[in-house]
């Protein structure tokens, strides 16, 4: 099997597990709000346990296609909009103006969160100069005596009780982003070729790779369902195009 049949053979497979899982929630795509507004937190989960790794074996298939793509040098955003302020006298659309912003696909993989450093240890103020003597004037009870401060109680208020659902609208337009996204892989490609494109500074998020080097998101030790082993054979996918660009690099093989 070539690489083309593979990423084919990878999409189709994703697409079946996504429209299960839509058939499992009983929702459909292309809706403006999620069918459901709450869900229960056993629902969520048992969702989201097989969305993350078939958004991250997703995103390996664009990487992959996204590697045979050239990408043209395209126009800067004020050049745009100098030529959108030029085209002022043309009717405008109200239809189009009313369209909802679609649901784009993340093609990034998340960090891992790192636990936060120790504060530096603050150094302690030096005391400041008296400016007067240190006399005292008997008797003592004609001053004001000490009143001690006044307690304050600093016990949290106890936490409002959940109803132990979650919103919805999140894995609703991830679901609905994934179909979109599995359903066109060459448009998501070229958006990720015109971003590997700029340079690492120019880049938003400014980051070398959109995929992660020290482990795959969503895979678990015990990989026993079938997204599990299609994430496999992705980031496997990834592995042999990272080789070759490294081996036309460095060793010149044509």
């Amino acid at each position: 099997m070539n690489k083309t049949e593979a990423i084919e053979t990878h999409r189709i497979a994703l697409l079946r597990i996504i429209a299960g899982l839509f058939a499992f929630m009983e929702w459909v795509p292309g809706l403006e709000k999620a069918p459901a507004e709450r869900l229960t937190r056993p629902i969520y989960y048992a969702v989201h346990r097989l969305l993350l790794p078939a958004e991250s074996a997703l995103r390996r298939l664009i990487f992959v296609v996204a590697q045979g793509i050239v990408v043209k040098p395209c126009q800067s955003r004020a050049g745009r909009s100098s030529a959108k302020k030029e085209n002022t006298g043309a009717p405008v659309d109200s239809e189009k103006t009313l369209k909802t912003r679609r649901r784009l696909f993340r093609m990034f993989d998340t960090f891992k969160r790192r636990p936060p450093s120790k504060p530096v240890r603050d150094i302690a103020p030096e005391p400041e100069p008296r400016l007067w003597p240190r006399i005292h004037v008997y008797p003592y009870d004609s001053f004001p005596k000490h009143v001690p401060p006044p307690v304050i109680d600093l016990t949290p208020e106890p936490r409002p009780k959940g109803d132990g659902l979650v919103s919805a609208t999140p894995l609703y337009n991830r679901l609905v982003a994934f179909i979109g996204a599995v359903e066109d892989l060459n448009a998501q490609a070229k958006r990720l070729a015109n971003w590997l494109a700029k340079p690492v500074e120019e880049r938003k998020p400014a980051r070398e790779s959109p995929l992660r080097y020290d482990c795959v998101p969503g895979l678990p030790s015990d990989s026993t369902h079938e997204v599990h082993h299609i994430l496999l054979a992705c980031n496997a996918l990834v592995d042999d195009v990272r080789l070759e660009a490294f081996a036309k690099k460095h060793y010149n093989t044509s």
